[in-house]
């Protein structure tokens, strides 16, 4: 009828008040910016004074994986019993912090972990066996959206 109404209320997922208890005609085009959750509140109320209260909550996930970025990324030949630097890397996120995580396939099908730090610079790795090292680098936001990057050591 012409009494009736919609109210809404919006909250931000770090509890901000968007709007409140506002005329559903008055509130226009909203646009979630922001990763967590929105809880969106209507009341409806008819020209008899029902009321009906319904809370919905919309998530909006961050699924954008971190950029990696390696310093270089071409394969390395080395001599067996020498220690060489691996590639200095950076890892950003578009929301949230990341960890980058080198992870090394030795010859002999050993698999270790070197490093899990928000930063790569300067890490050593001695190569004691003969054969194809891979080294694979993993950067993991807080969502556990994951990119990679890799490349090879080849000991002769």
């Amino acid at each position: 009828s012409a009494n009736s109404t919609v109210r809404l209320t919006l909250i931000t997922p770090d509890n901000i008040t968007l709007f409140e208890n506002q005329s559903a005609s008055d509130v226009g085009k909203v646009c979630f910016k922001q990763y967590g959750n929105y809880r969106l509140t209507v009341i409806a109320r008819d020209g008899n004074g029902q009321t009906d209260r319904n809370v919905y909550t919309y998530t909006v996930e961050d699924v954008e994986p971190p950029v990696l970025t390696l310093e270089k990324t071409e394969n390395i030949k080395a001599e067996q019993n020498t220690t060489v630097t691996l590639y200095n890397a950076t890892a950003k996120d578009n929301h949230s912090a990341c960890t980058i995580r080198v992870v090394v396939y030795a010859p002999n099908g050993a698999v270790f972990t070197l490093e899990n730090k928000a930063e790569i610079k300067d890490v050593q790795l001695q190569l004691t066996m003969v054969g194809e090292y891979k080294i694979r680098y993993f950067a993991i936001d807080e969502n556990e959206n994951i990119s990679s990057a890799y490349y090879t050591i080849e000991v002769a």
